[in-house]
């Protein structure tokens, strides 16, 4: 969870040295933290992203 928030931080203010090119470019990764339950068992939380 603390490396998730460090690097919602960091896209919020970091942008690449190619944004003119790109506007919607990112110099990190985006993602949500999400609780899994599988068959009625807490496994804990998994943290997928998506490379954008």
């Amino acid at each position: 969870m603390r490396n998730r928030l460090c690097t919602d931080i960091w896209n919020s203010f970091n942008n690449v040295p190619y944004i003119e090119d790109e506007p919607d470019a990112l110099n990190g990764t985006r993602g949500y933290l999400t609780e899994v339950f599988f068959n009625d068992q807490y496994p804990g939380r998994l943290l997928p992203y998506r490379k954008t």
